[in-house]
């Protein structure tokens, strides 16, 4: 999987599950994008597995050589292998690649969508029952709410401006919240009361809804989003997202998915990925951007399953600077239109 917060669940519920069971190997695929790194991973590890699961949410063309040397390898060594999206929807072009039932495509996607360390430790479990090596488990149960709060403005807040922050549940799922935290303190500094919500995406029903509610009953100065994407296509005629209910600026912020030091090192700043996931395509939504403010750090180094486990880092000077900017948004917001001084600065 490409999803860290997948690979920090499952390493807490190998943990959990001791020693009573089979070796675990969880790799991220970011660093497999090469041929060669891919080849060298199916010889290595690939072929002396019982059991590959390859979780795939960008869907065949993400990682479409790996999903066929995978499948290959299975077919010549007797893997069972399961390609699946980890949305809990079936992905029909991962189909084929896997050699196990449907059914237990599906349930697997289920472990995986709905989050927390039982599931994932039952994820484990149905792998090791397709492989012959363990009795079935149960089928996969809802930790927490697709979308909830997460911390809520207190009592000595009472008469401070709200600021909304969302962000992907999967960071309170896997209790990788530093960044979000972070966050929550350097809006608290600038005078805010934080409400803030983990949803699972800003087009998911049960998102919506909550989000629609909390809106309604708390109407936010500011909000800030550090999810990716858009909830609007440029492709469809504009219907306003669920965070324009607030009539209040919306500022995107950027947990990006790669290392300080690589963005750094680099002229351009962020990478292509995130560029698009959190740059352009939140832009449709009419979405402000601000700046990155976690990069992706390595927290331990899993010796059980050989993975890195790797959560967003918060850079407390860009944090502040994204909260500083959140305090003057929502000014203006309070800024009689006749008041406001607009300047168009052009290239």
């Amino acid at each position: 999987t490409v999803a860290d917060s997948e690979l920090a669940c499952l390493a807490k519920a190998a943990a959990q599950w001791g020693d009573e069971g089979p070796s675990i190997r969880l790799a991220n695929l970011l660093p497999l994008k090469h041929p060669y790194s891919v080849d060298l991973y199916v010889e290595t590890v690939i072929r002396k597995a019982h059991f590959v699961c390859v979780i795939l949410l960008g869907g065949k063309s993400y990682w479409p050589y790996g999903l066929e040397e995978i499948a290959l390898a299975a077919r010549e060594e007797g893997i069972v292998f399961a390609a699946i999206s980890g949305s809990g929807d079936p992905d029909p072009a991962l189909a084929p690649y896997s050699n196990i039932s449907a059914a237990d495509c599906a349930q697997l996607n289920g472990y995986i969508k709905e989050g927390g360390v039982p599931n994932a430790e039952n994820f484990l479990r149905k792998a090791a029952q397709l492989a012959g090596l363990a009795s079935e488990p149960p089928q996969p149960v809802a930790i927490m709410p697709v979308a909830a709060i997460y911390a809520a403005p207190t009592p000595s807040q009472k008469g401070q401006p709200i600021a909304l922050l969302t962000f992907y549940n999967a960071l309170a799922v896997a209790g990788t919240t530093d960044a979000v935290d972070a966050m929550i303190a350097g809006l608290n500094r600038e005078g805010f009361a934080v409400l803030a919500v983990a949803i699972r995406s800003l087009r998911d029903t049960e998102s919506i809804h909550l989000l629609r509610q909390l809106i309604d009953q708390h109407g936010p100065a500011i909000i800030l989003n550090a999810t990716s994407f858009a909830a609007s296509s440029a492709a469809e005629p504009r219907q306003p997202a669920i965070l324009e209910r607030a009539n209040c600026p919306i500022l995107q912020i950027a947990f990006a998915a790669e290392q300080e030091e690589i963005w750094q090192a680099s002229s351009r700043g962020l990478g292509p990925r995130d560029l698009a996931m959190n740059v352009a395509m939140p832009e449709v939504d009419g979405r402000i951007f601000t700046r990155a403010v976690a990069f992706k750090a390595s927290a331990a180094f899993d010796e059980r399953t050989q993975c890195n486990i790797v959560t967003p880092k918060p850079v407390l000077d860009r944090m502040a600077f994204v909260a500083k900017l959140a305090a003057n948004w929502a000014l203006v917001k309070q800024t009689l239109v006749q008041q406001r001084h607009v300047a168009l600065i052009l290239a």
